[in-house]
């Protein structure tokens, strides 16, 4: 496939090339690769007398001349008459103005459209129109694609120039023929040819499965080379009788989930294959146990423990947690900007921040055997990877209320397990939540009102200190103070508050009857106050619905029916839509899963942690096709 840039086409100047980046396209081979996200079907082809109110349909017509008005309402319409030997259609245009300029009168067409009823006739609002040419029509037959758009770029263009470059390039075949017949699957021209301009849905399915398989392919091809770079990991020898003694140390008896999550992670790390898992539960489901029985093995094989926080308050959380419930308090040392790493001879258990992954010594007398990361999207891409090279190579667990569009990526595509905690705390009730419009931000207020004065709490919670195009603190801040601040306690929080400050401002929250923090996604992590059983967020439609709902569980942290309150900045409704997703979905990995769709999933082996994959297929989300991919993916590499 051509790797030619975009602006070797005839007909791209400056100003297209520019549009056409806004869509990801840079080169021809981009263009190739910009699939429809729907057809229109104008596959039956029907003579006017057999047209049917509401299906679609094309025929072959002449058009008379047009003929143009203004409504009562102001709305300029175009009129024409459609004949061909069966009879005759109205066709309708509503404020377009060019079309009357644009039509041949008794010119033959190729007219397509859904007809509906219009002044008690039937008539085709806005119809596809084309010159009919004997070569085919590329715009009013057949299954006809409409793409992802960006200003000044129409799908009627994007076709004619996917078409040209079709109709010139021949493209390489990669897999060979007697595993294309195997596995069912058309060869690369045929499936570019048929995303694009399919003659019938079968070969769409069909181009749709080849173009996801060849995503697949080169996805396990990356892992299979990622994998055998890594150093082998420690095989860590599970003692039952410490296994049995750390039970015993804990305060409750571990879930169905808990234990499950545990036997896996037992069986992860008694291996030298480098293993990466997911434990993935809602906020106060249980994930650290794990962590804690895991450290106990470490420690008693003479290993050490590493567990990254992404905020200084979250690490010393964990910190408490582990001297409470590990069997080896003592062994345990906190590493923040504030706390410096001390090396010792014996091994221990590492809680820390960023600040850990910059001072911790790559070789160490007793090195990590294992490596959690809690809420690792807070984590860069590169620090990540850092760890991961180390020698031996650490099990990695990662620990997520929410897991990022990538995370689920990988557990779907790549090298990483998932084991989910389902058990929700005792006592514990859902979360409302309900998406705010202009016409209930009044209601809201009052009800509002009338939650602080019963002795509840609030969060609120801006996107940013300062914005022009987003809620921020300094503009909503005031407006809390103006509506509330005479009768309760305000605070603000956000990145700027010195560390000492944040601690005094969160004891302070936390102990008053009522009150309000306003506060940037500062609050997202490491933040515990039952009593607060409200939380704001504007500007809603800035967050993906992962972190939105990691934000809505810093509240129903107590027994206390508990609210989430989402207010767009936008009106348009398919962000409106995206919100709608967090009032009907309490899972947080089904909500990344939504987000993955919505959002994409960055680069798989890239440094961005979101983004839309190069794919629109339907079969990219084909865990079977994946794995047969893998299958082929691990004999391509013993061939080469």
């Amino acid at each position: 496939m051509s790797s030619k840039k975009i602006s070797t086409l005839p007909g791209i100047g400056p100003a297209y090339e520019k549009r056409l980046e806004n869509l990801g396209i840079f080169t021809l081979k981009d263009l190739l690769n910009h699939f429809p996200s729907r057809f229109l079907d104008f596959s039956v082809t029907l003579p006017i007398n057999q047209l049917k109110p509401k299906i679609s349909a094309s025929f072959k017509a002449q058009i008379g001349r047009t003929n143009t008005f203004y409504s009562k309402s102001g709305k300029h319409i175009t009129q024409a008459t459609a004949t061909d030997k069966t009879g005759q259609i109205n066709l309708v245009w509503f404020n377009s103005r060019f079309i009357g300029s644009l039509i041949k009168p008794n010119a033959t067409y190729i007219i397509a459209g859904a007809p509906s009823f219009y002044a008690k006739k039937l008539a085709i609002f806005a119809p596809q129109i084309e010159l009919f040419t004997d070569k085919g029509n590329l715009h009013t037959q057949g299954f006809v694609p409409i793409y992802p758009l960006t200003k000044g770029v129409s799908s009627k263009w994007l076709r004619g120039r996917i078409r040209s470059v079709l109709d010139k390039t021949k493209l390489k075949e990669t897999l060979p023929l007697d595993t294309l017949k195997k596995l069912n699957l058309p060869t690369n021209q045929q499936a570019i040819q048929n995303i694009h301009f399919p003659l019938n849905l079968k070969n769409q399915d069909l181009a749709d499965k080849r173009l996801a398989f060849n995503q697949h392919l080169k996805i396990n091809l990356k892992n299979l080379k990622e994998q055998s770079k890594r150093p082998p990991a420690i095989k860590l020898s599970i003692d039952q009788k410490v296994h049995i003694s750390g039970l015993k140390k804990l305060p409750f008896k571990l879930t169905k989930g808990q234990q499950q999550a545990l036997k896996d992670s037992y069986k992860d790390v008694n291996s030298t294959t480098p293993s990466r898992r997911l434990i993935h539960g809602d906020t106060g489901s249980g994930k650290t146990a794990a962590l804690i029985l895991l450290a106990n093995q470490c420690i008693h094989s003479g290993f050490s423990f590493v567990l990254l926080a992404p905020t200084q308050i979250l690490a010393k959380q964990h910190q408490e947690t582990f001297k409470k419930m590990s069997l080896f308090p003592k062994n345990i040392s906190l590493v923040t900007g504030n706390n410096k790493f001390k090396n010792t001879t014996k091994p221990n258990i590492y809680i820390g921040t960023h600040a850990l992954i910059e001072q911790l010594p790559t070789t160490l007398k007793n090195p990590p055997a294992i490596l959690a990361i809690d809420e690792q999207h807070k984590f860069g891409v590169k620090q990540r990877q850092a760890l991961l090279e180390r020698k031996p190579s650490p099990h990695i667990i990662n620990l997520s209320a929410t897991p990022i569009p990538r995370t689920v990526a990988l557990g779907l595509f790549g090298e990483l397990e998932i084991s989910t905690i389902k058990e929700k705390p005792k006592n514990r009730k859902p979360v409302k939540t309900w998406v705010m419009d202009k016409k209930r931000l009044k209601k809201g207020r009052d009800w509002l009102a009338g939650q602080l004065k019963k002795g509840n709490k609030a969060f609120v919670v801006c996107p940013n200190i300062e914005s022009k195009t987003a809620a921020s603190i300094k503009d909503t801040l005031p407006q809390y103070q103006r509506d509330f601040g005479k009768d309760y306690p305000i605070w603000s929080l956000h990145g700027k508050t010195p560390p000492d400050e944040r601690d005094k401002i969160l004891k302070e929250f936390g102990k008053v009857k009522a009150g309000i923090l306003v506060a940037t996604p500062l609050i997202e992590v490491g933040i515990d106050i039952p009593k607060a059983n409200i939380i704001i967020i504007h500007s809603a439609d800035r967050f993906g619905l992962a972190q939105l709902h990691q934000l809505r569980g810093r509240v129903g942290r107590g027994q206390e029916q508990s609210y989430c309150l989402v207010i767009p900045s936008q009106t348009e409704q398919t962000g409106i839509d995206r919100l709608q997703l967090l009032s009907k979905h309490s899972s947080g990995l089904k909500l990344a899963k939504l987000d993955l769709k919505l959002r994409g999933a960055g680069e798989m082996f890239g440094k961005k942690q979101h983004g839309r994959l190069p794919v629109r297929l339907k079969y990219f989300w084909n865990k079977d096709l994946f794995q047969t991919a893998k299958s082929q993916a691990i004999v391509s590499r013993k061939l080469s």
